[in-house]
């Protein structure tokens, strides 16, 4: 997030956007129990921005796929709690 706040116009803002999904989404997988959601949640708002200014990078595909992964998660951890 600094890094994007500080420096909008870099040539590396695009990586900085799929590291920040990349990196919430791991950060999410070694969370507690009880912090997972939230922060898998937090990784999709990250997702979301990346595909707002980025929908046609050559990252797209791995950003989808973590996507996707989030949201059998979430799935996984609303069944759960249920």
């Amino acid at each position: 997030d600094n890094f994007i706040l500080d420096h909008p116009g870099s040539i590396y803002r695009e990586e900085a956007y799929f590291g920040r999904l990349e990196s919430a989404y791991e950060l999410a997988q070694n969370s507690v129990s009880y912090l997972v959601k939230e922060r898998l949640e937090m990784a999709k708002k990250y997702f979301d921005s990346f595909m707002k200014y980025y929908s046609s990078s050559a990252q797209r595909g791995a950003a989808e796929e973590i996507l996707l992964q989030i949201n059998t998660q979430l799935q996984e951890q609303t069944l759960s709690t249920n």
